[in-house]
């Protein structure tokens, strides 16, 4: 399927045509066809920061845009943030305030849907003293809300636009794209409960469970593969409904397949065990024994292995640690902290304490941080290791198609290496792949 192609299929009729399975899978492959609108925030100019106020008239003048490689950039300001508000002279957090009473904040965020659809959000406006509370702030914000639309006809996203004439062909693309997204979301809620059912029994059933002896190990180690390979095949409904980003959905796919392949080998390490020993340990507690035995050892293996199993369902506390920085995310790069399966849910639920986005964020940089610096401190430790990509060009594409990609926006990039037969041929995790290597300027997998 290409992206013309994509582009038929968007209607009711085939929508629902589908089964959840099929409108699973088919929600996936257009999201990898069709481009990522890559969203950037680039500071407010001096200019407009010694405004009174922040205005979004004002602000959207400094909005640039450059469709045809899919990048858009968006202005950001929080005047907390200038060196000289950045005092703490009468408590342990910063507590200077302008003599006008507020501080000027402008953020901006996006959020790409499915089929195409992106929503910018921009919050502009002051920051006060809470009223009932000075020792917090109050944001005195308004929200504009800009969308986007990727249009199959320019192959690029236009900003659909609020104008006094209604029913634009953008405006009319737009609300059917929106119409389509809400029929296939409500079609998906079976998916949605089979998952959420699946990773109830193991982390219910599963988080604590006792494992001391060989039959113990093989039930945990069969029930977690079984586990995996369910949400393995279920996973992309959170992808569906913005739960987890692209990257983080093809990084999470790979992770359950690594531990499904390894759990087979800690298995194979139990029956070579008793084939060498010629013993069975079904009734051996593998902890008692000599500590400098084979069985010893073999136990500490197994709980090695177990504890990893049990850190992929383990999420991180709501205000992080910097003891454990890596609780609740299974890889941390210069890029992105992956979450693992636990930090996906967590992340989205309710919290126990006060939290809010900049919180989260705050936390995310606190532990990154504190990651950063535990790396750098124990240099006698094996550093992590993180599997590379090998790109072989000539599997997938002739030089003169690589060539002919090269001189090429992004998004027409895309379109050109789904047209082609070795593409086509790809499963979904392949082009996942493909797709980031495009974007990176790689030409392979």
């Amino acid at each position: 399927m290409d992206l013309k192609e994509l582009g038929q299929k968007l209607n009711k009729e085939f929508i629902e045509s589908l089964s959840p399975t099929e409108l699973t899978d088919f929600l996936i492959e257009s999201t990898l066809l069709i481009p990522t609108y890559e969203f950037h925030t680039q500071p407010l100019s001096e200019e407009r920061k010694k405004a009174p106020d922040l205005k979004f008239d004002e602000i959207a003048k400094e909005i640039d845009m450059d469709s045809e490689n899919n990048k858009f950039f968006y202005p950001v300001y929080d005047e907390r943030e200038e060196n000289i508000f950045k005092k703490a002279l009468f408590g342990k957090e910063y507590d200077r305030i302008p003599a006008k009473g507020y501080f000027k904040y402008l953020k901006s965020a996006h959020l790409q849907k499915m089929f195409g659809i992106v929503e910018v959000t921009v919050d502009v406006g002051r920051i006060t003293k809470k009223d009932a509370d000075w020792r917090h702030p109050h944001f005195d914000v308004k929200t504009e809300v800009e969308k986007y639309v990727y249009d199959f006809e320019s192959n690029e996203f236009s900003i659909v636009l609020k104008t006094k004439k209604k029913n634009t062909r953008l405006e009319l693309l737009l609300k059917e794209r929106e119409e389509l997204l809400q029929l296939a979301l409500n079609q998906l809620s079976s998916v949605e409960i089979e998952y959420l059912e699946h990773f109830d029994d193991l982390f219910s059933n599963y988080f604590n469970y006792t494992t001391e002896k060989k039959n113990e190990f093989l039930i945990y180690f069969n029930k977690y593969k079984g586990f995996l390979e369910d949400l393995h095949a279920r996973i992309g409904y959170k992808m569906i409904f913005s739960n987890i980003t692209i990257s983080e959905y093809t990084k999470i796919k790979d992770k359950m397949k690594e531990f499904i392949n390894d759990i087979d080998t800690y298995i194979k390490k139990i029956t070579d065990y008793e084939e060498k020993h010629q013993k069975q340990l079904e009734d051996v507690d593998l902890r008692n024994g000599d500590k400098h035995s084979d069985e010893y050892e073999l136990y500490n293996e197994l709980l090695d292995f177990k504890k990893k199993l049990v850190a992929f369902i383990t999420a991180r506390t709501e205000k992080g640690s910097s003891k454990t920085p890596k609780m609740g995310y299974f890889l941390i790069d210069d890029e992105h902290m992956y979450p693992n399966l636990a930090e996906i849910e967590r992340r989205s639920y309710f919290t126990t304490g006060m939290m809010n986005m900049d919180k989260e964020l705050k936390v995310q940089q606190e532990m990154r941080k504190a990651y950063e610096q535990n790396k750098q401190s124990t240099s006698t430790e094996e550093p992590e290791k993180q599997k590379e990509v090998v790109l072989s060009t000539g599997m997938l594409f002739t030089e003169e198609q690589i060539n002919e990609m090269k001189g090429k926006s992004y998004s027409k990039r895309l379109d050109f290496a789904w047209s082609l037969p070795s593409v086509k041929a790809l499963d979904m995790d392949q082009k996942m792949q493909l797709k980031d290597n495009l974007k990176k300027g790689k030409y392979g997998l």
